[in-house]
């Protein structure tokens, strides 16, 4: 596996996806939100890197992304106590996409 390769493609998904706060001027500190969700996208990007075989189809890609992606960002709902499940129903869905574009990107050019 190519690590800077796979550490760019989840960096630049996760940013992407995190990008997104931007549409709600309400939120304070949004380039926080998106520095957070660029770590977290080159974190998934890496362990799914690490959990594909070169011979991986897409598909596999994209349940592995899906999967690291779901639980990162559960982590992060999970820490923030009670007040942060009303953004869960946001932030699951949108790590579960991000993380499945990782993975494929991932599975497709990392190896």
């Amino acid at each position: 596996m190519n690590i800077p390769a796979a550490l760019a493609i989840g960096a630049l998904v996760g940013a992407l996806g995190a990008a997104t706060v931007y549409f709600d001027p309400r939120v304070p500190a949004r380039h926080w939100i998106v520095m957070a969700g660029t770590l977290n996208g080159a974190l998934v990007g890496l362990l799914t890197g690490f959990s594909l075989a070169p011979q991986s189809g897409w598909l596999a890609a994209a349940g592995v992304g899906i999967l690291y992606g779901v639980v990162t960002i559960a982590v992060v709902v999970l820490s923030k106590g009670k007040d942060a499940l009303g953004h869960a129903m946001f932030m699951i869905p949108s790590a579960a996409i991000t993380g499945a574009v990782t993975g494929m990107l991932v599975g497709g050019y990392a190896f």
